[in-house]
């Protein structure tokens, strides 16, 4: 039997996709963790979850993307920093022995970007 869970967070960002002054936007992003519970344990530790998730969130809330580092080859557009979300969680995220299965990122609930682990047979 497999288990998974689906937790949801916030973060509020900033970025400009043309780098025209006028065009810096903000957001309020909802990224939505659907991540697998090992059939061993007994229950997930949401306390324990939470605080990984929001400490490693703290990098990307209230900041302006265009200024970040990662940001300086690569626009910083919602699917590029929903790549980089799945792939650093998920090494999070494995560590406490859990696997983050899908990442959805959307800026509206009409708008929604779906990145997951092609091995889990995730409907995306």
């Amino acid at each position: 039997m497999g288990r998974s869970y689906k937790n949801s967070y916030r973060i509020n960002i900033e970025h400009n996709l043309d780098n025209a002054k006028g065009s810096r936007h903000g957001h309020t992003l909802e990224i939505i963790l659907i991540i697998e519970h090992p059939a061993a344990a007994f229950f997930l530790s949401y306390p324990e979850l939470d605080e990984t998730v929001h400490h490693y969130l703290e990098e990307y809330d209230a900041k302006y993307l265009n200024e970040m580092k990662r940001f300086d080859s690569l626009p910083p557009t919602l699917e590029n920093l929903g790549d980089i979300l799945f792939e650093e969680l998920n090494l999070l995220l494995r560590a406490k022995g859990l696997h983050l299965i899908a990442l959805e990122i959307s800026e509206t609930p009409l708008r929604v970007y779906i990145v997951s682990d092609p091995s889990t047979g995730f409907p995306v």
